[in-house]
């Protein structure tokens, strides 16, 4: 596991962010995803690592377990495309 998040955080998404962001959550999630990074983090996203966190703080934001529950799962399947 630990392997799997330093090579997220070292895979940089570049100009790639906003189709990946769509492609793995929606179009209209995608705002959402870059906002609360920035507003947690203090930075835009920049890696596979930044989106799963983006991911997760959405998550917890979310009164509706399976949606929830469903955006968790993305985020971590987002770990295994770094290895």
């Amino acid at each position: 596991m630990i392997e799997a998040i330093a090579h997220a955080q070292e895979k940089r998404l570049g100009d790639e962010l906003d189709a990946f962001l769509a492609n793995r959550f929606g179009k209209r999630m995608a705002p959402a995803l870059k906002a609360i990074h920035e507003a947690e983090e203090g930075r835009p996203i920049e890696t596979l690592w930044d989106v799963t966190v983006a991911a997760t703080a959405h998550a917890r934001q979310l009164s509706n377990n399976d949606m929830r529950i469903e955006i968790e799962r993305a985020a971590g399947n987002i770990l295994q495309l770094a290895q």
